[in-house]
């Protein structure tokens, strides 16, 4: 059975996902704003409403954390090997 209405649970991971500062405790009203930039940012727009939206979005924040630690992580390991051959073609 697909869900026709969007949880309050689901609004609130996807808030704090997307920004883990956010208030949780802010009124729905501020929630629904939060929603819709969050929603627009992601290329949803006027999607607020839509069940699948805020599940493809969760997804999609997901998929982003983990792909900047991917990147974060190559980074370093990249920042390590250089300095290491820096520091053989010293010797």
């Amino acid at each position: 059975m697909t869900r026709t209405k969007i949880s309050i649970a689901d609004v609130n991971r996807l808030l704090q996902l997307y920004d883990p500062n956010t208030d949780i405790n802010a009124s729905n009203n501020m929630k629904r704003s939060a929603l819709s930039s969050i929603l627009t940012k992601i290329g949803f727009y006027g999607q607020r409403n839509n069940v699948n939206a805020v599940e493809q979005a969760i997804n999609v924040v997901v998929s982003r954390r983990q792909f900047m630690r991917q990147t974060q992580a190559a980074t370093v390991i990249q920042q390590r090997i250089r300095k290491w051959f820096n520091q053989r073609e010293q010797q």
